[in-house]
């Protein structure tokens, strides 16, 4: 039986089998189930009550498009810009092309999988569309025990084939049905807009997923200053985070959060293997380093909050192989579960009593007796995304543990605590915002080329300005906002990554040693921008053509915050000088208004025409006071 949904009979339509994946690997043809909510829009979910007790390795909703005319046919897929640079693609071509440029985080490094696959869980729309307007998306809108992966085959010139695939990984012989929460529901719309290809294609889609998810959008968080980059590293001590804060407190108003990274653990300033993770907090004798914090996390975390500010410490629930609980546990870690670019790293089986046992332990220590009220979760999420990982104990699949281990975090801070993800995938994903606040993007930037900022600052461009994901679900984190003295920035580099930082509202954090660079030429200028910082603004690319960007990213890009301020910046990724122009109408703002340059304080009105040199940033603000 086929669902077919017409948006106008003689111009589109989509029709829609199911296909289940049971324990044996055949796949079966099953009725999918599909409510029409009005507007266009069908929920579509497999009927899991009428095969109950039926044992599924997975199922796949397969979709076949038929496009009015045979005009050209592209395709939006969340891993494009992030693998291959691309906001879209001809129907034609598959994400596993050779012919695609591949960035840094489609490495071997970074993704041990082909481009789509479900664990790589990124913002989940797909879009299909022709360039008058033709268009269809569909996208889940849950993911209780797991994710949506597409894959499209084009079979002609009209019509395209598109599979919508949910895997319940971690169990190798699949789940059983019955639960009506173990099977996914999916968004699914046709689309006939004058407007082209752009944000507006995704706000039906968001506003569907705002009727069943409800994110902590806390994410316009004061700032946080956190221990890491810019060499600091594991070189750190209580003397020095108190001296930080305490600058931070006089000069900073801005920053709300210490944040205490990799190296509190015993030792671990000079140990070479990773060390604040499970392994580490498995005895408390390991947990902190007593000669470098001698009153103890807790002390350290008080003096914090009496400067008026909050303690946040990093974690991970992942294990070094060179730790005493690996070594003596074996057993607690999922096989051959490796990292290519950490591989000393094991991920602990969540699945067995005994290992959720001492992961409810580390964190009782870590935010309840020594009581941090945020948290920066790194090497984590691979542990559960990788397809071939199979858990001990098949209760629950690898997804359904991931939010155990999340929900326990939550439950341990306040209200208004402050979660941040990071060293995972899944950046973007909206459905992640029901539970973080902010998720890092990218590596640490501080010293990296041209191209790999522009790789960064493409991905950006798919999140704030094409999907505007930090509106309603979680913020982007660029990376720590400094100087970028420790592998130093030239001051067109520091202009580059700072005005893209700010302007595309992706500061979340700040480092460096600050309180040593007070007189530092470029302090002035740092101060002035992260008074301009936010997260969870509106961020438009004027100019920009999602279709074809060719994989560049934006040279404009302007902030229009909420209470009407806004930040533009101008970011050349050429090899070449380039002049760029911003109009009073792209800001949304009165022609002639008055806007200022925040690296020299000059101040000029709109239009704005500035000539900008090869890796090269401008940033302007109106409304912010200056400082």
């Amino acid at each position: 039986m086929n669902i077919v949904q017409l948006a106008n009979p003689a111009a589109f339509s989509w029709q829609a089998r199911t296909q289940v994946v049971n324990a044996s690997g055949e796949i079966l043809d099953r009725v999918s189930r599909a409510t029409s909510p009005g507007s266009g829009e069908t929920i579509m979910d497999f009927e899991s009550g009428a095969h109950a007790g039926l044992c599924v390795r997975g199922y796949r909703h397969v979709f076949t498009l038929s496009f009015p005319t045979a005009l050209p046919i592209r395709v939006h897929h969340h891993a494009l810009p992030r693998l291959h640079r691309r906001m879209t693609l001809p129907a034609g071509q598959g994400l596993g092309d050779q012919t695609l440029p591949r960035t840094g985080f489609s490495s071997p490094g970074n993704y041990e999988l082909p481009a789509g696959h479900q664990d790589m869980m990124l913002h989940p729309a797909f879009v299909a569309f022709q360039s008058d307007g033709t268009g269809w998306l569909c996208g889940p809108l849950s993911q209780n025990i797991a994710k949506a992966g597409y894959t499209w085959n084009q079979v002609d010139s009209r019509t395209l084939e598109v599979t919508v695939a949910f895997t319940f990984l971690g169990l190798p012989e699949g789940v059983i049905l019955g639960d009506e929460d173990r099977v996914e529901k999916l968004f699914v719309k046709s689309l006939a807009r004058s407007d082209a290809f752009g944000p507006c294609w995704f706000e039906d889609y968001h506003a569907a997923l705002l009727r069943r998810i409800q994110p902590r959008h806390s994410g316009r968080h004061a700032l946080f200053w956190g221990t890491w980059n810019e060499g600091i590293y594991r070189s750190i001590d209580a003397d020095f985070i108190l001296r930080e804060a305490r600058w931070l407190a006089a000069n900073l108003p801005e920053v709300g959060w210490i944040q205490i990274d990799d190296g509190y653990e015993k030792d671990a300033d000079t140990d070479p293997f990773p060390a604040a993770n499970l392994g580490g907090h498995w005895q408390e004798e390991t947990a902190s380093c007593r000669r470098r914090f001698p009153r103890g996390m807790r002390a350290l975390a008080d003096d914090i909050r009496a400067l008026g500010l909050r303690p946040m410490i990093w974690f991970s629930p992942s294990c070094s192989i060179q730790s005493p609980l690996f070594k003596a546990h074996p057993e607690y870690f999922v096989p051959d579960a490796r990292l290519h670019f950490e591989t000393n790293l094991a991920f602990p089986d969540y699945s067995l009593p005994e290992v959720r046992a001492i992961a409810v332990r580390a964190l009782d220590r870590l935010f309840v007796e020594w009581g941090f009220e945020g948290v920066k979760l790194d090497f984590w999420s691979y542990g559960y995304e990788q397809p071939r990982l199979h858990l001990r104990n098949h209760s629950a699949t690898n997804l359904e543990w991931m939010r155990w281990l999340e929900t326990e975090i939550s439950r341990r801070l306040p209200a208004d605590g402050l979660m941040l993800s990071c060293l995972e995938p899944a950046n973007g994903d909206p459905f992640r915002g029901a539970v973080w606040d902010q998720h890092r993007i990218g590596p640490d930037i501080d010293g990296v080329g041209l191209e790999t900022l522009e790789e960064i600052a493409v991905w950006l461009a798919a999140l704030v300005g094409l999907k505007q994901t930090q509106l309603r679900f979680s913020a982007p984190d660029a990376d720590g906002l400094s100087l970028f003295r420790h592998k130093p920035l030239d001051d067109a580099q520091w202009r580059l990554a700072t005005t893209l930082m700010i302007a595309t509202g992706s500061v979340t954090e700040l480092a460096g040693r600050l309180s040593e660079q007070t007189a530092d030429a470029r302090m002035p200028a740092f101060r002035r921008a992260v008074a301009a910082a936010r997260s969870g603004q509106k961020v438009a690319c004027p100019g920009y053509d999602w279709i074809e960007n060719a994989g560049h990213a934006p040279r404009v890009w302007v902030r229009l915050d909420d209470d009407g301020r806004r930040v533009i910046g101008l970011t050349n990724w050429g090899r070449g000088a380039e002049t760029m122009t911003v109009t009073a109408g792209n800001a949304g703002l009165p022609e002639g208004a008055m806007i200022r340059d925040l690296f020299t304080g000059e101040e000029t009105r709109l239009p704005l025409t500035r000539t900008l040199a090869s890796g090269e940033g401008s940033l302007w603000t109106h409304g912010f006071p200056a400082t």
